[in-house]
């Protein structure tokens, strides 16, 4: 991962600094300053301080054989409308790990950690971020930049900002989706998808194993289906 990061400086600017916010490697140098220091590689670091105090125990960089079965595989579309597998889950373990991908988990597992996120940086006890750390990566942090993700649309056309780590609604935008202002939420491969609504109280994980991730509106509209579902 080091020699990854230390390379990143050598590559050409897509805009000059303060013009765009554009999603990218910023996360992955996280990581490996957080190796540095810490003194650990990023999997024993996020395995002892965050994974076993949330009882995460089935997210992994590298799935354990004896829980390979349980791996799903992932499928790309063919042009005749067929799926092919893309990613096998025999793959060799690697020790690349990157700040910004690479885990895989389940629904139970994913669920504590945006409870733990949504409860204010604890679970059960187990206070895993202050308080006021939630504050800052929940808040918009670019200001009036646009978010530009490559391949896709600019988000903050329907009026999401970015905090650190998560998209945030902050005003009523051209796609309302019945979300509250604040909401957060964020994706990840093979089109996984989850949203934080801290007013209603509730979160929703959306897992799938397809890409690319062209089906854009079935996570909105799972997301619909849950606000749709609140009864006061």
């Amino acid at each position: 991962m080091g020699d990854f990061v230390k390379k990143l400086p050598n590559a050409p600017l897509m805009n000059h600094p303060g013009e765009e916010f554009i999603y990218g490697f910023s996360t992955s140098v996280l990581g490996y300053l957080v190796e540095i220091i810490s003194g650990m590689t990023l999997n024993e670091f996020i395995i002892s301080r965050i994974f076993q105090p949330l009882d995460m125990t089935d997210t992994y960089y590298n799935v354990p054989d004896e829980k390979i079965l349980r791996f799903m595989l992932v499928y790309e579309p063919t042009e005749n409308g067929d799926l092919h597998v893309l990613d096998d889950p025999w793959s060799p373990p690697s020790s690349f790990y990157m700040g910004g991908s690479g885990l895989c988990s389940t629904a139970s597992d994913y669920a504590r950690f945006l409870q733990m996120i949504l409860n204010g940086g604890e679970l059960n006890g187990v206070r895993l971020v202050s308080r006021k750390a939630i504050e800052l990566m929940t808040s918009n942090s670019i200001g009036d930049l646009y978010i530009k993700i490559p391949g896709e649309v600019m988000r903050n056309e329907s009026g999401d900002k970015s905090g650190l780590g998560f998209y945030i609604r902050t005003e009523r935008g051209q796609y309302d989706e019945l979300e509250s202002i604040g909401t957060l939420a964020n994706g990840g491969g093979g089109y996984t998808y989850f949203f934080i609504d801290p007013k209603e109280d509730l979160f929703g994980i959306f897992m799938s194993q397809v890409v690319p991730n062209d089906h854009l509106d079935l996570w909105q509209k799972f997301r619909i289906l849950v606000e749709q579902a609140i009864v006061d």
